[in-house]
């Protein structure tokens, strides 16, 4: 019994350790950069290109200014997204426009595409599925916090954009006591 024992509590001490190392949160994911389209070959991207040229559907172009944004391309990423009209309501399509005006440095603009990504996935028979709902729900938190802070352009203001974002991201729990 004394081996297991001692066994036992070195697991315990060890997961303490691991804890207060590693905090009890899992990493939060990222908030402005969307890499669903990381890791695409150029390939890839060359058949994005001229599925876009040939059919410019708003999936499409949004695919394509997604990759172009994962590549840290924002204005192949925005003349990709002047290929439909500004007016377009689809949300996928708003959110898309509000990444590429934050990657820009114009966070009045995204937080105004946010918005109306926003209010398009809340309005009643809307198509936005629920993925593109909390990120867009996500970004609008994080946009707000960093219009708040006064920061228009993150990459510029680096320190008062992370202050932003951790006061937009921080969770508060209940415990109930019985």
């Amino acid at each position: 019994m004394g081996k297991l024992g001692f066994l036992l509590n070195g697991v315990l001490v060890s997961g303490i350790v691991t804890v207060l190392f590693l905090g009890s949160e899992g990493v939060a994911a990222p908030i402005l950069n969307a890499d669903q389209n990381a890791g695409e070959t150029q390939a890839q991207l060359t058949a994005l290109e001229s599925e876009v040229a040939t059919t410019p559907a708003p999936e499409n172009v949004v695919k394509l200014a997604g990759a172009y944004l994962d590549r840290d391309q924002p204005g192949l990423a925005q003349a990709a997204l002047d290929r439909l009209p500004v007016e377009q309501a689809d949300p996928s399509l708003l959110h898309a426009r509000s990444r590429v005006s934050l990657a820009q440095g114009r966070g009045e603009e995204a937080l105004a595409f946010s918005r109306s990504a926003l209010a398009a996935c809340e309005h009643p028979g809307s198509s936005c599925q629920g993925g593109l709902y909390a990120r867009v729900l996500q970004q609008s938190v994080a946009l707000e916090a960093m219009n708040a802070a006064g920061v228009q352009d993150p990459a510029a203001e680096p320190e008062r954009a992370r202050v932003a974002m951790a006061g937009a991201t921080r969770q508060v729990r209940l415990v109930a006591e019985h």
